[in-house]
C-alpha cells in the first residue's frame, strides 16, 4: 500500500487556483465530515445513557438465553451477565442456559433497536423479561428450529437527538468546507508535480485489485459467522471470504518490492516513513474510537501502540517494519539469491507449514522460535524476492498464474470447510492466517502475474491507466477511510436500505462494496488534493 515510488524525477510547477474544482472537492469532503459528525453526535449521546438490569425469569425449561442487540451492538452473555445462580454457561457456543427456575440478570446499556435473542424451537418453554418497570412474556417454541436463536424485542429507551445531531453536521460541513477551500486558496508555492505515468502501473493495478477486496472481505465476512455450515448462504461466503483472502499479504509483499529495493538511511525511515504512515493512523484511529458506541479515554492512548478498530491492525505492523526498515534493507541486500531463499523459508515458509499442519490436527502448536514477526515479515521479504527474480515470471503464461490461484482458493475453502465441520460451526482460523499457504499460493499469483505481466500493462487504455494509477495513488486513504465509510453510511435511514452490509444476497453485498470502494475512493483522492489534508489521506 505504502512505498510506491516513482521511477522518473519530478517537475517543479506553479500551483493555479480553480473555484469551481476547489469547491467540488471542498463540497466532498464537508459531506464526508458532515456524515462522520452525525455518527459521533449520534454515538456520544447514546454513551451518554446510564446502563440497567434486564431480569430474565424462565417460566418452562429450557430457556438458552444467546445475547442482546442494542443499537446494531451484539452484547453477549459473557459480556453483560450479573447475576447467573441456577444457569450454566456454553463457552463454545457463548450462550448461558438454565437448570434451575432462577432469575438470570444481565446489565445492557439503554438504547433503541433493542432485542434480547434465546433459543427457539418447538421443544423451548417460555420466559418472562423484567425491563424498565415492564413485564414482558415470550413464548421460546417455534415450529422450525432456528440455530441462531430468535430476537424478541425489548422497550426503546433512548430519545435520539436528531435535531442536535443535524446541527451539528451541518457545522462540521460549513467549517470543513469553508477550511478546503482556504487551503487550496492559499498554497500558490511552487510544488512537485507527478506525471501519474511516471508511476508504475503494475503496482497499481495490484493495489487497486486488494483495495477493492479488502472492501469486499469486510462487507461480507461477519456473514460468514452467522450462517449455518450446512447452509448455501455459508458455502458461498465461504467462497467470497476465501477468495479475498489474498489481498493482505499482497500489500505486504508489495511494500517489501518497493522498499527493500535500496538501502533505508535511518534518518529517512524516522523522519519520512514512519511520520507518513502513523500521523494518518492517529488520525483515523481517533475518528474510529469517536464513532464507537464503547468509547473509553484509555483508548485514545492506546491508539499510540496498539489497534482500536479491527482493520487497522495491519497499519501498525507496517509501522513496526518501517521503524526496522534501516536494519532490514541493509541486512537484505547483503545478501545472495540463495541465502535470500533461505531466509524467507525460515520467517514464513517453514513457519507457515507449521502453523497449518496444527490447525489440521486442531492442536495449538506453538511459534517456531526463529520465526521471528512471523508471518509479516516473512511476507515482506517474500515481495522483494519476488520483485528480485521478476525476469523469471514472463516464461510462464497467464494460465499457470490462474492454476495456482484456484489451487490456493481450493486450499483455504477445503481446509476451513473441514476445520468448521470438525468443529460444528463456522471456523475462519486458517483463511484469517495472513500466512496461510492457500492465502501465500493467491498472493504469489496476483504479485508474480502482474510482474510477468509489467511491460504489458503500461499499454492498457490511457483512461484506464490513469483511473488504476489515481487508486493506487488514494490506496492508504482507501484503506483507512472503507470501514468508516461503512459505517456511517449504515446510520444514514434511505442509504441504510439500500446499500448492504453484511446482509443481503452476495450480489447485494457486492455491489454495495462496489459502492463503499468508490465513495471511499472520491473521498480520499479529493482529500489528496488539499494542502495539510493529504497528509491523513
Amino acid at each position: 500500500m505504502e512505498g510506491s515510488h516513482i521511477s522518473c524525477s519530478a517537475s517543479h510547477v506553479t500551483k493555479n487556483f480553480s473555484l469551481p474544482k476547489a469547491v467540488i472537492i471542498a463540497a466532498v469532503l464537508g459531506l464526508f465530515a458532515a456524515t462522520v459528525t452525525y455518527t459521533i453526535s449520534e454515538n456520544l449521546a447514546r454513551t451518554r445513557n446510564v446502563e440497567e438490569i434486564i431480569a430474565i425469569h424462565p417460566q418452562e425449561l429450557p430457556v438458552t438465553y444467546r445475547g442482546a442487540s442494542i443499537n446494531g451492538e451484539w452484547y453477549s452473555p459473557s459480556d453483560t451477565v450479573v447475576q447467573s445462580d441456577g444457569w450454566e454457561m456454553d463457552w463454545d457456543e457463548v450462550t448461558i442456559t438454565a437448570k434451575e427456575k432462577t432469575t438470570l440478570e444481565v446489565k445492557l446499556p439503554k438504547g433503541s433497536n433493542r432485542t434480547v435473542t434465546f433459543n427457539a424451537d418447538q421443544n423451548q418453554g417460555n420466559v418472562l423479561v423484567e425491563v424498565n418497570g415492564q413485564s414482558i412474556d415470550y413464548d421460546l417454541s417455534s415450529a422450525e428450529n432456528v440455530p441462531l436463536g430468535l430476537p424478541y424485542d425489548l422497550p426503546d429507551t433512548e430519545s435520539k437527538n436528531i435535531t442536535g445531531n443535524i446541527s451539528w453536521s451541518v457545522l462540521a460541513f460549513i467549517g470543513i468546507f469553508v477550511l478546503t477551500i482556504l487551503l487550496q486558496r492559499i498554497d500558490r508555492q511552487e510544488e512537485k508535480q507527478v506525471n501519474l505515468h511516471e508511476r508504475e502501473v503494475w503496482g497499481d493495478v495490484v493495489r487497486a485489485v486488494c483495495c477493492f477486496t479488502i472492501v469486499l472481505l469486510h462487507n461480507t465476512c461477519n456473514v460468514f459467522y452467522g450462517a449455518d455450515i450446512t447452509s448455501d448462504m455459508w458455502f458461498s461466503t465461504l467462497f467470497v471470504n476465501s477468495l479475498t483472502a489474498f489481498a493482505v499479504p499482497c500489500f505486504y509483499m508489495i511494500s517489501g518490492a518497493y522498499l527493500l529495493r535500496k538501502d533505508c538511511a535511518v534518518r529517512t525511515a524516522l523522519l519520512h516513513r514512519v511520520p507518513k504512515i502513523y500521523i494518518p493512523l492517529i488520525f483515523w484511529s481517533c475518528l474510529y474510537i469517536l464513532t464507537d458506541a464503547q468509547m473509553e479515554p484509555i483508548q485514545f492512548l492506546k491508539m499510540f501502540y496498539v489497534q482500536q478498530t479491527s482493520h487497522l491492525w495491519f497499519v501498525y505492523s507496517m509501522v513496526g517494519i518501517y521503524i526496522l526498515l534501516p536494519v532490514l534493507s541493509k541486512m537484505y541486500l547483503c545478501l545472495d539469491e540463495k541465502m535470500k531463499v533461505y531466509l524467507v523459508a525460515l520467517l514464513l515458509l517453514i513457519p507457515s507449514l507449521w502453523h497449518n499442519l496444527g490447525v489440521i490436527a486442531g492442536v495449538n502448536l506453538p511459534n517456531l522460535h526463529f520465526a521471528m514477526f512471523w508471518p509479516d515479515l516473512g511476507l515482506f521479504f517474500l515481495g522483494a524476492l519476488l520483485w528480485d527474480m521478476r525476469s523469471n515470471f514472463q516464461k510462464f503464461k497467464w494460465k499457470f498464474y490462474a492454476l495456482l490461484f484456484s489451487t490456493g482458493l481450493l486450499i483455504d475453502m477445503g481446509m476451513t470447510a473441514y476445520i468448521s465441520a470438525q468443529n460444528g460451526a463456522p471456523n475462519s482460523t486458517f483463511i484469517s492466517c495472513i500466512g496461510s499457504f492457500g492465502n501465500l499460493f493467491m498472493a504469489v499469483a496476483i504479485l508474480g502475474g502482474a510482474l510477468a505481466w509489467k511491460s504489458k500493462l503500461k499499454n492498457i487504455p490511457k483512461r484506464m491507466k490513469n483511473w488504476i494509477l489515481r487508486i493506487g495513488k488514494t490506496s492508504m486513504g482507501i484503506y483507512f477511510s472503507h470501514v468508516l465509510v461503512m459505517m456511517c453510511m449504515s446510520k444514514l435511514p434511505i442509504v441504510s436500505v439500500m446499500l448492504k452490509n453484511n446482509t443481503g444476497t452476495e450480489a447485494e453485498m457486492f455491489i454495495s462494496a462496489a459502492i463503499y470502494f468508490l465513495i471511499s475512493f472520491v473521498i480520499s483522492y479529493c482529500g489528496h488534493q488539499v494542502p495539510v489534508m493529504k497528509k491523513v489521506f
